[in-house]
């Protein structure tokens, strides 16, 4: 079961990212980006970033031979971590994001595979893998430096240029003290679905 899901899983994010690439073409065209430079706004978005870890977990799951960088895609805490991080973007963006930009039928294809079908399918990969040894909570300080070196750059590079990613942390629009309220709420958010992870893994090792 683990290895189908890890095979669907693989197939659904490597898929969405290239379809939103070839797909949003139109939406870059009017930002005046082409293909070059629009492939590097898309690895701006925290999205595009979780997804591209995503496969990497699972390709490090599928292959036999082992190197540096597929064992560290393989330990326990990264896959928990990881899995958080694909949560946190399906919950985001349904609550925050969804319907922001008005997308053609073909665009809401990859859209709803980054969004909506990565999540479940991540957590019910992650909920078949479980962790041989217990996690504990002492390591989302750990999963937790990639999400706010991230908000953090994203809130500098917003105030230097003025452009910010995410309208949710639009400053110019919403002020600083409504962005440093929603940047608070997220990494709270984030926090306790690692820690859910972390008690959920728990109470499965513990059962067995």
């Amino acid at each position: 079961m683990s290895r189908a899901l890890a095979i669907c899983g693989l197939v659904n994010s490597s898929a969405g990212v290239v379809l939103q690439y070839v797909l949003f073409q139109p939406l870059f065209r009017q930002m005046g980006m082409g293909w070059g430079s629009s492939a590097i706004a898309m690895l701006a978005y925290f999205t595009i970033l979780t997804n591209l870890m995503v496969v990497a977990v699972y390709w490090s799951s599928l292959v036999v031979a082992k190197n540096p960088v597929t064992s560290f895609f393989t330990r326990p805490g990264v896959r928990t971590a990881v899995t958080a991080y694909t949560l946190f973007v399906g919950i985001i963006y349904a609550t925050l994001l969804y319907g922001g930009l008005p997308l053609t039928l073909a665009q809401q294809v990859p859209d709803a595979m980054l969004h909506f079908i990565a999540p479940p399918l991540c957590l019910a990969w992650w909920w078949t893998t479980r962790p041989k040894r217990q996690l504990t909570l002492d390591r989302i300080w750990k999963w937790m430096i990639w999400p706010v070196g991230y908000l953090s750059a994203s809130l500098l590079f917003g105030a230097a240029t003025g452009k910010f990613i995410y309208p949710i942390l639009d400053a110019g629009m919403l002020g600083w003290p409504a962005v440093l309220v929603i940047a608070a709420g997220i990494i709270t958010l984030l926090i306790l679905l690692m820690a859910g992870l972390v008690a959920i893994s728990r109470r499965r090792s513990g059962n067995n």
